[in-house]
């Protein structure tokens, strides 16, 4: 964090709220082979090769590896009727599914990425075999094209398998998914890092029946929703157990933002300096985050249930090392015992002048935030911690961001009688 930017955060948190791109894999793998699809060059290597009767001519090509039947990387190019990437790429998935005859089809998650590039993340099952399929829409290089590239490994192999096609083809002179930092990627699907090197082929056991591919569908095909939608936060959230004070201490780097954040729970507790920002602070991915909390009792009108306490807390972003995302929903706060609370938007319209969190993208550099609200019981074991958990720290392997709330918590008016501090 520069100079100027320690000035704007401490500037924000007396104040009030003002409240990224993934270098590619280093591809290592000589390309051996090479064919055109839809105007575009596709160049591979390593020990893919290409499935000539899952393939179309100049259409849909398809590769698998002699040592992992059950893998696949594919590549079409096909005209975008909608002219959003987003929306294209819900489309495609939705006429891929109706073909691919798999079950249990899980939408992991989805996002248009700030290139303007979009991906999709999915799991199913097919015979048996619990895959993940990713799908990756190029809507930039080529206007009015849809270009996509995709994904289909059992679960287990995910990580090392999008390595290897990072490392292993080039569409038009580019690396295959560049944004999608596949080294990084374990949390998304509750697996463990993959190695950074050697990068080694997948395997999986021989008697795995191998995969029926669907013709690939036409960018017009009707939109459907996925069977099911899961929340990955909820689902990462209720695999932690939330540790005392002294293990969260412990965990807190010296010297160092990491993690592991401490909220501000008096007035005179705000950082000033780069060494008490770094101690306040939870950084995860390209964000600085800081928080203070208090109880809110609501306006009178509308107050918490008997047993509940309404928390309150005054969120700070800073995009230090990239853009940043701002999203409710990545945010939830966990007791000792491991139970998770999640925002509550309706104390939240109770609050006095609050205004709802803000839902957008911080530019590097950029301060923002907004204000959190969670119901927990008065009796609720401690400590109390807020868990930053969003898909860019889920997918890149960030992990999950911290700010622990240490003893209790005072009224929140005590830090700005007037509500939420203006920008």
């Amino acid at each position: 964090m520069d100079a100027f930017e320690t000035q704007e955060l401490v500037a924000a948190l007396q104040g009030g709220p003002r409240l990224g791109v993934i270098e590619p894999t280093p591809r290592a793998v000589p390309l051996t082979g090479n064919l055109t699809v839809g105007g575009a060059d596709i160049g591979w290597g390593g020990d893919w090769e290409y499935n000539e009767l899952a393939s179309s001519p100049d259409q849909i090509a398809f590769f698998t590896t002699s040592s992992d039947p059950g893998t696949f990387y594919g590549y079409t190019a096909l005209p975008s009727m909608l002219g959003d990437v987003g929306a294209t790429l819900s489309q495609f998935t939705s006429g891929f599914f109706e073909e691919f005859g798999a079950t249990n089809v899980v939408q992991v998650t989805t996002e248009v990425l700030p290139s303007g590039n979009g991906y999709s993340l999915f799991t199913a099952d097919q015979a048996g075999v619990p895959l993940a399929i990713l799908v990756f829409a190029d809507g930039t290089t080529a206007p009015g094209e849809f270009r996509t590239q995709l994904v289909i490994t059992p679960v287990p192999q995910f990580n090392a398998t999008l390595a290897l096609v990072q490392q292993s083809f080039v569409i038009a002179d580019v690396d295959a998914m560049p944004e999608l930092d596949a080294i990084q990627s374990s949390s998304f699907l509750g697996l463990t890092p993959a190695p950074t090197e050697p990068i080694v082929e997948p395997t999986v056991a021989a008697t795995v029946a191998p995969i029926v591919l669907p013709t690939f569908p036409s960018a017009t095909a009707a939109l459907t929703t996925p069977t099911e939608s899961v929340s990955v936060t909820q689902e990462l959230s209720a695999t932690l157990v939330s540790s005392g004070v002294a293990d969260f201490l412990t965990m807190d780097a010296e010297g160092t933002c990491d993690a592991i954040g401490w909220v501000m729970t008096a007035p005179g507790q705000e950082p000033s300096t780069d060494a008490e920002i770094d101690f306040r602070a939870a950084c995860l991915g390209d964000g600085f985050y800081i928080a203070y909390c208090g109880i809110d009792d609501g306006t009178g009108v509308i107050a918490p249930e008997p047993g509940t306490n309404w928390i309150r807390c005054e969120l700070f972003v800073l995009a230090e090392g990239g853009p940043v995302t701002l999203n409710p929903l990545d945010y939830s706060l966990v007791d000792g015992a491991g139970n998770i609370y999640e925002m509550d938007f309706m104390a939240l319209f109770a609050m006095d002048g609050v205004e709802q969190f803000p839902e957008s993208d911080l530019a590097e550099g950029d301060i923002g935030g907004g204000t959190l609200a969670f119901s927990v019981p008065v009796d609720a074991t401690g400590p109390l911690a807020i868990e930053i958990i969003s898909v860019e720290s889920i997918l890149f392997d960030d992990g999950i961001g911290r700010l622990v709330i240490d003893g209790d918590l005072p009224p929140f008016d005590q830090f700005n009688p007037g509500g939420t501090p203006s920008a």
